[in-house]
C-alpha cells in the first residue's frame, strides 16, 4: 500500500519560488492501478518523482507498506535505489550500446550487494517472457520498434520484483494504434502481478481504461478522486467536467426537487440532474451535459425541447459532432450511426436526456482523499 500524506514540493526560495504539488495526500491500496490525471504543469509528474525519491518534498511524507519512504518533518529520506518501485519514464531511457538483456539487467547489475550472475540472467529471461520479449534478449536495443521498447522499458522496471510501479506517460510517444494496444498489454501485465501502480497522464481515455481509482489534478493539488465511472459520469467539479470532454455548460436555478433528482430552469428550457446531496428550491447551480447527452429531432417534438440551428458539422466515422445555437450560446451535440448529416443552418430540436445533466461546483481543489464522495453510482468498495 502507498500513503501520501500532506505532500508539498516547492522549487527555490523567496519571490521567484514556485509551488509545483501543494498538500497532496492519497492512499493507493495493494494491487490497485492508481493515475494521477491532469494538463500539463499540474504536479503531477512531480508526484511521481517524489513518490520515487528522483526529488525530495518540502513537507509532508510517504509511506509503502507501512515503511517510510520520505519524511520531511522527521527529516529522513530513503534514496532511490533503496525504495521498492520499478519506473518507467515517458522516455524509455533505453541505451543504444546494450542489447535489450543488457538493458533489462542493468538495475540488477548495479544492486548492492551484487546478485549472482545467473540469478540476473533468469530473472532477467523472467522478466522478457512477461511482457512478451522472451526471443529478443540478444537483439541490440537499436533495433527495436517503439512498441518493443516501451516493453523494454517496462520489463527493466519489473525486474527488480518491485512493490510499486511507476509509469510516466509511457505511451505518449507511440501512435494511436500502438498506444491503444500497449495501454491494453500493460494493464493486463498489471493485474496478472498484482503490482501497486501509479500511471501519470493528460489523456483521459487512458485514465479511465486503465484505472481503478483516479485522481484529477489542477495547480499542485487534487481536485478529487473516485472511480473512473465515477469520474466520467457524475464530476464534482467544474474542472474534471471540462477536462474530461463535458463541454456544455449552463446555469440555472432549482425549480423542483425529487428524491435524488432535481428540476433545473435555464434559459433554454428545463433540465433533469440526479443530485448526491440535497438541493434548496430556488438555489442557482451550475450544470454541465455531455454532447451524447442530448436526442436531436428535427421536428419540434414537444414543450420541453429546445430549438437550435446548426452552425457547423464534423463527421467521426460512428458519429457526427454538431455545433448548435441555442439563443446566444453554442453547444455541441454528439450524434451515434446518423447517416445523413445536418447542414449549417438547418432548424433542429434537442431534448435532454433525463438524469443525464451533471451539478458541479466551481470551488477549487478539494476532496483531496475523496473519503466524502458520494454519487448515484455509489457501490460498495472491495
Amino acid at each position: 500500500m502507498i500513503k501520501v500524506s500532506a505532500l508539498q514540493k516547492t522549487f527555490g526560495a523567496g519571490p521567484g519560488s514556485f509551488t509545483a504539488v501543494s498538500g497532496v495526500s492519497f492512499t493507493a491500496e495493494p494491487g490497485s492501478f492508481v493515475t494521477l490525471l491532469g494538463p500539463s504543469g499540474c504536479g503531477k509528474t512531480t508526484t511521481l518523482r517524489l513518490l520515487a525519491g528522483l526529488e525530495r518534498p518540502t513537507g509532508g511524507s510517504i509511506h509503502i507498506d507501512g515503511e517510510c519512504m520520505v519524511s520531511a518533518e522527521a527529516r529522513s529520506f530513503v534514496p532511490t535505489h533503496r525504495r521498492p518501485i520499478g519506473m518507467v519514464f515517458q522516455s524509455y531511457a533505453i541505451w543504444p550500446h546494450m542489447t535489450v538483456a543488457g538493458n533489462v539487467g542493468f538495475p540488477l547489475r548495479v544492486e548492492r550487494p551484487r546478485v549472482p550472475r545467473a540469478e540476473i540472467t533468469r530473472r532477467v529471461a523472467e522478466a522478457l517472457d512477461i511482457v512478451g520479449l522472451g526471443n529478443l534478449g540478444n537483439r541490440m536495443s537499436t533495433e527495436l520498434s517503439g512498441g518493443q521498447q516501451q516493453r523494454v522499458a517496462l520489463a527493466r522496471a519489473l525486474v527488480r520484483r518491485p512493490k510499486v510501479l511507476l509509469l510516466d506517460e509511457p505511451l505518449s510517444n507511440l501512435d494511436a494504434e500502438l498506444r491503444e494496444r500497449m495501454r491494453d498489454e500493460i494493464r493486463e501485465v498489471q493485474q496478472r502481478l498484482g503490482i501497486t501502480t501509479v500511471f501519470v497522464t493528460h489523456d483521459q481515455a487512458e485514465a479511465l481504461a486503465l484505472s481503478d481509482q483516479v485522481i484529477v489534478m489542477e495547480a499542485g493539488s487534487i481536485v478529487e478522486t473516485g472511480l473512473p465511472q465515477e469520474i466520467y459520469n457524475f464530476p464534482r467539479r467544474t474542472f474534471t467536467a471540462k477536462f474530461l470532454g463535458v463541454s456544455n455548460n449552463f446555469t440555472g436555478t432549482v425549480s423542483e426537487t425529487d428524491g435524488g433528482t432535481a428540476t433545473i430552469s435555464t434559459a433554454h428550457g428545463p433540465l433533469t440532474a440526479r443530485t448526491a446531496a440535497p438541493l434548496e428550491t430556488g438555489s442557482e447551480v451550475r450544470v454541465a451535459m455531455r454532447p451524447d447527452g442530448f436526442s436531436i429531432h428535427r421536428r419540434d417534438p414537444g414543450a420541453d425541447a429546445w430549438r437550435g440551428t446548426v452552425r457547423f458539422a464534423t463527421y467521426h466515422g460512428d458519429s457526427w459532432l454538431y455545433h448548435v445555437d441555442i439563443g446566444d450560446q453554442s453547444i455541441k451535440i454528439r450524434v451515434i450511426k446518423e447517416k445523413i448529416g445536418l447542414a449549417r443552418g438547418d432548424a433542429i430540436y434537442l431534448v435532454p436526456e433525463p438524469g443525464a445533466a451533471i451539478i458541479t461546483q466551481d470551488t477549487g481543489p478539494g476532496d483531496v482523499d475523496g473519503s466524502n464522495r458520494t454519487h448515484p453510482l455509489e457501490r460498495k468498495r472491495t
